[in-house]
């Protein structure tokens, strides 16, 4: 609703748009069930209303004075230990670095008995501090503490989209795990001897589902109780900004001065343009790799070993021979699909364990081994398969519970990370960054753990979240975009081996579409320099060139004065990224054949690369058309005093 239309009969917008769904069932008396119910009235991340409403009600409201738009509620996608040690956090920050700050996590709740959680030491709640510990099922307000200040549930959306009642928990209690293991990421405590079943041994130092409805109520509330940093682990689908609630949302946010980080979502990656949370105002985080592994060793009765991945965690290993009795399974699966079922097939037939030829080891971040087993590379699996055809009695056995630290080649991209460029802003380019998430996961399901291994941008958005929050804390005066900025441009460009970091879904170096301007590096971030700062005009100035319609400005905005008088998609964003138009056709007017060869004028700090290089044309009067256009690749090297990634 244009809060600007209200009439002067209404000092309060509550109170109007209660009105309104009272002139809808006057207007259309439908039956008891399907009677308008007001679900939530936003006062800070939206200006408008939630309700359950008939369509007959709806088009009375959609003809009232203010109303701006309406759109159906949408499911919500949800999208550590070792991480901060791989992240080079300075040894000198200490367990209370980032006091002061308030950091929300929007996500499916908490556990607040965990260890991460625990108050000692923590000075006393930051008066600006505006929340409450709300009361629900298993969940007292005396869970709270200096720690884990508040907490908040809410599920009206999900209940009125017809969820069983039964299901659906009226608490803050975390059924699931993933809240608690977002929170405890981007701020939680110190936690000792933290481990999964033994992987991942060390200090731990940082469904439901849901409705669009109640993620909007989630950081309405969030702004009112007064937070500097919201970690937003969910997403909605690849929707235009005016109808997405965490671009809507997140605006309100960024007016109050908060930094918002949200997933480049859905873990759908490789292939191109399927990152959702592409607003220019969030900081849109993906996914990036550590230097550790979770090891299944597997020995070949030759006496070679040979390094898998697993994440089985049974205790015992298993030495079977191949010939006869029980017997391993050896299996080569083509593709990350056909490793899972080859998992789950090998499982079912209760053979002694299983070896998994696979074409990536990423395949061990999604896939549950509940009975020995371990994921080899291509190469590694050669060796077996030549072992077990010179070999007339081939044995093997393995070693599980193995983590191994220091491992070449990181940070990379993995595949599945979701990549740019955004659909509901493509001028401007995402992901911003690629923050290390934990990686590996433990699928057993009769044995638990207090601790997860758990992947995904998900899982890498709370980390970008907890260092902005120490960001925040060093520069109070810094907005959001200036802390972006300083994540962004201070950013590695180089894994550590010295070389690019490569995309694992490409087999290259990656682009920034898949890595934005890198991997966070949080000690340089603290003194970049210089910021490429932004605010709420800068935005407005971009969507106003978006061709996006007065009213749509509005929804997203919540004012119908702002000013177009200057629109500009050149935003002052720390990378850009260039278009050409697509279905270029070039044609040889030379006689003959002829090859053509891309040339640039060479730039201090600027490498070039065009793609294809060289154009052959065979004779005159020949076309070629680039079906998407000719790219070109920009990447600015450190020297040149100028750090934004570029992808045309």
């Amino acid at each position: 609703m244009d809060r600007a239309a209200m009439p002067r009969a209404f000092s309060d917008h509550g109170n109007w748009f209660s009105a309104a769904l009272s002139s809808a069932a006057e207007q259309f008396p439908e039956t008891a069930s399907a009677a308008p119910t007001l679900l939530y009235v936003y006062n800070n991340a939206i200006h408008g209303f939630s309700a359950r409403l008939s369509s007959s009600q709806l088009s009375h409201i959609e003809k009232l004075r203010g109303f701006l738009s309406a759109y159906p509620d949408m499911p919500v996608q949800v999208d550590t230990t070792h991480s901060f040690e791989f992240l080079r956090l300075n040894p000198s920050f200490d367990p209370h670095d980032g006091e002061g700050d308030i950091v929300g996590v929007v996500d499916s709740g908490v556990w607040p008995e965990r260890g991460s959680f625990k108050d000692d030491g923590m000075p006393e709640v930051p008066s600006w501090w505006r929340g409450t510990c709300e009361e629900g099922v298993d969940f007292n307000s005396s869970a709270c503490n200096k720690k884990l200040i508040g907490a908040r549930y809410f599920n009206k959306g999900l209940l009125a989209a017809g969820a069983n009642p039964a299901a659906v928990a009226s608490s803050d209690r975390d059924t699931e795990g993933h809240g608690t293991h977002t929170l405890s990421t981007a701020a939680g405590n110190y936690v000792d001897s933290a481990s999964s079943f033994g992987y991942a041994r060390g200090t731990a130092a940082w469904n439901d589902g849901t409705t669009a409805t109640d993620l909007i109520a989630a950081i309405d509330g969030a702004i009112s109780d007064g937070m500097d940093v919201i970690s937003l682990s969910l997403s909605v689908g690849p929707v235009p900004l005016h109808r997405d609630p965490v671009a809507i949302s997140a605006f309100a946010a960024m007016e109050k001065g908060i930094f918002v980080a949200a997933p480049a979502a859905v873990n759908s990656g490789p292939s191109p343009a399927t990152l959702h949370n592409g607003a220019p105002w969030l900081f849109t985080v993906g996914a990036g790799d550590l230097d550790r592994e979770f090891a299944g060793t597997v020995e070949l009765g030759d006496g070679r070993s040979i390094i898998g991945t697993s994440p089985y965690v049974g205790q015992r290993p298993w030495t079977n021979h191949l010939s006869f009795g029980r017997k391993i399974v050896v299996c080569q699966t083509p593709s990350f699909a056909s490793t899972g079922i080859a998992i789950s097939f090998t499982a079912a037939a209760e053979v002694s364990g299983g070896i998994f030829i696979s074409p990536t080891s990423y395949n061990l971040f999604f896939q549950r081994l509940e009975h020995p087993g371990a994921l080899v590379s291509p190469a590694d699996g050669a060796a077996i398969m030549e072992y077990i055809e010179k070999s007339p009695s081939p044995t093997a056995g393995a070693r599980f519970g193995q983590t191994i630290l220091g491992i070449s080649g990181a940070p990379s991209v993995p595949f599945y990370t979701s990549r740019g460029p955004p659909r509901s802003c493509a001028s401007v380019l995402k992901p911003d960054l690629t923050p290390s998430s934990t990686v590996g996961g433990v699928g057993s399901r009769v044995v638990y753990s207090p601790f997860n291994i758990a992947t995904g941008t998900s899982i890498s958005c709370p980390h970008a979240a907890g260092i902005a929050a120490l960001l925040k804390v060093t520069h109070p005066q810094w907005s959001p975009a200036a802390i972006r900025s300083a994540m962004m441009t201070t950013a590695d460009s180089l894994d550590n081996t010295g070389e690019p970091i490569r995309d694992m879904g490409e087999g290259e170096a990656a682009a920034p579409l898949s890595m934005g301007s890198g991997h966070v590096n949080p000690d340089r971030a603290l003194n970049p320099g210089l910021v490429y700062d932004a605010g709420a005009g800068d935005y407005i100035n971009l969507l106003c060139a978006m061709n996006l319609t007065r009213e749509q400005i509005t929804v997203i905005t919540r004012s119908s004065r702002d000013d177009c008088s200057t629109p500009s998609l050149d935003l002052n964003y720390p990378s850009f990224i260039v278009y050409f138009s697509p279905n270029e056709t070039l044609t040889n007017v030379a006689d003959g054949s002829w090859s053509y060869f891309s040339r640039s004028t060479p730039m201090e700090g600027i490498n070039l690369h065009v793609e294809p290089h060289t154009l052959v044309f065979k004779e005159k009067n020949e076309k070629q058309t680039s079906p998407s256009g000719w790219r070109s690749t920009l990447r600015l090297s450190r020297g040149s005093g100028l750090t934004p990634s570029v992808s045309t």
